[in-house]
């Protein structure tokens, strides 16, 4: 696959994530995933963007206190 094409397979993922899906993955991502490269992952922070701008101020706030900073194991 071309670095300037989306993964079919993760931009299915995407488009059907939540907000507070992506967020949390976004948070605690492992370094390298594909999720995050080129054009998958330009396209991940576009959709992640539009998602939370979906949302009211509180309910973002509400989701990223519900994530947290520590990883689950």
């Amino acid at each position: 696959m071309d670095n300037n094409e989306v993964d079919t397979e993760l931009k299915r993922w995407i488009d059907k994530a939540s907000y507070h899906q992506l967020l949390q993955r976004n948070r605690f991502g492992k370094l390298g995933d594909k999720l995050f490269i080129d054009a998958t992952g330009q396209y991940f922070m576009e959709t992640m963007s539009k998602k939370r701008a979906e949302l009211s101020n509180d309910e973002q706030v509400a989701i990223s206190k519900q994530i947290g900073w520590e990883p689950e194991d």
